[in-house]
Order: structure tokens, then sequence, then C-alpha cells
């Protein structure tokens, strides 16, 4: 449903329907083409602060991670989790020789969260879907200022693949321009789909493989709680051109 549509028609006209809600307003073809990805920043004092803490460097020894200076650190900014703390750390010691550990913590008052990415010459495995990162990942969303619900599915997804070291990064240079610029490249997908229990986010990643240039596709399953979307799954594989889905 919704293939090769861009994002933005596809989740409007579906979480209209979800929600039982009017029909959204036309979509100006000629408005800017925006895409959905997690804003960083540079750590500031207070961040360096945070990282400082016994508790916090308690376990990133626990977790093997010694990170000496100059190294890398960046901070996601994420409006409608103002009180969190989500952390970047990136160190390269060498050729193939890397630290990367991703530091969350939904509150000043909350548990940290460490999130291992990369330690040496290879990732971690597992990263994408460790119940692990499930668990610290909907640690935060309970301190979101508001319930998580199908407006911020772009968002939760993005922030997910920021939180484990797999975020994508746009290049402005080949980005297209509008909404109906976007409408002409098959490779802008994102759709929703809504059963009784939750609701499932897929888009397809707009470069591919960065060694066989083939398609790959992400599969998030949210599900419905009080306190609003829980991220429940991740998959990552081969778009199946029949489907659109990833490739069994």
């Amino acid at each position: 449903m919704c293939r090769n549509l861009a994002f933005l028609l596809c989740l409007s006209a579906l979480s209209a329907l979800a929600q039982k809600s009017p029909a959204p307003m036309p979509i100006d073809l000629d408005a800017p083409y925006i895409p959905v990805h997690t804003d960083l920043r540079p750590c500031v004092d207070s961040d360096w602060k945070f990282l400082s803490q016994p508790t916090t460097t308690t376990l990133l020894d626990d977790y093997g991670y010694e990170f000496t200076s100059p190294f890398q650190c960046s901070a996601a900014v994420v409006p409608w989790l103002p009180n969190a703390r989500i952390i970047r750390l990136h160190e390269s010691l060498g050729l193939d020789d890397y630290r990367d550990v991703t530091i969350a913590q939904g509150s000043s008052s909350s548990r940290v969260w460490i999130i291992p990415i990369e330690f040496g010459m290879v990732g971690y495995p597992n990263t994408l879907d460790n119940p692990h990162h499930l668990a610290a990942f909907n640690d935060l969303l309970r301190f979101a200022l508001r319930k998580p619900d199908e407006n911020l599915l772009l968002e939760l997804g993005n922030l997910y693949q920021f939180t484990v070291g797999m975020e994508e990064r746009v290049d402005p240079a080949h980005a297209p321009k509008t909404i109906r610029d976007s409408l002409k490249i098959n490779d802008v997908m994102e759709t929703m789909e809504v059963d009784s229990k939750g609701v499932t986010l897929k888009h397809r990643e707009p470069d591919g493989d960065a060694w066989t240039h083939t398609y790959l596709v992400w599969k998030f399953y949210f599900e419905r709680s009080k306190e609003g979307l829980r991220l429940s799954s991740v998959e990552r594989g081969p778009l199946d051109p029949n489907t659109d889905d990833i490739k069994e």
C-alpha cells in the first residue's frame, strides 16, 4: 500500500485513516522537501559533567570503554524528550580500531543505559534487534512530553537508528528539493500499516547497501500501551521488489 510515494503523502493519508480524523488539507507539492532525521549538536558542559559522573564512568568501564582525548562527542536534540540525554561517543585509535557507544538517560534521576556499537575492527552482533537496546529505547519514551503516537513514527524510527549507530545521512546536494521532486524518486518510500495491537513502519534506505548497492528496508513494529507506542521489534534486510517488503 502507498508504494513508491513520498512519506509525507503516504503517512498523512494513513495516519488520518488510522485515527478516523477528517481528511488532511491538500499538500503543496511545491513546498520544500524536508527529510526527517535526528538533529545533533556537539556536547556541551552539562553533557561533559554527566559523562564524568561515577555512575556513567563505571558503566563505561564495565563495558570495556575507555575514552582518551581527543574523541568525538555529540548529542541528539529531541524536542519531545527535553530532559533526556542521548549521547554518542566515538574514538579512532588507529586503522580499523574504533570505539563507538551510545549513552542514554530519560531524565536526570532515571537509569543510565549503555548501548555498545563498535569496539575494535567490527561492530557488535545483533545490535539492530538486541532486547537490551529495545528496552533502553522504550525507557527513553517513558519520559516523552507527549505520548508517542503515529504522528511521531518517522522520528521514532530515526531516533532508534541513531541510538544503535545506524542513522542515515542525507546528502543535501542529491536530496529532492520539493515534495513534487520527491514523488519522482522511487527510492523514497515510507509506509505505515495499522493492526489491532499496534503499527508497522517500513522505510527504504535511500542509498542502499554500500557494497552491493541493493535497497535495504527497515521494519519497525510498535505496540500500543497506556504510555503510547512502544517499540517491539526491528528488522532490516534486502528489498523484495515484488512486495516492497523485506525479502524472506
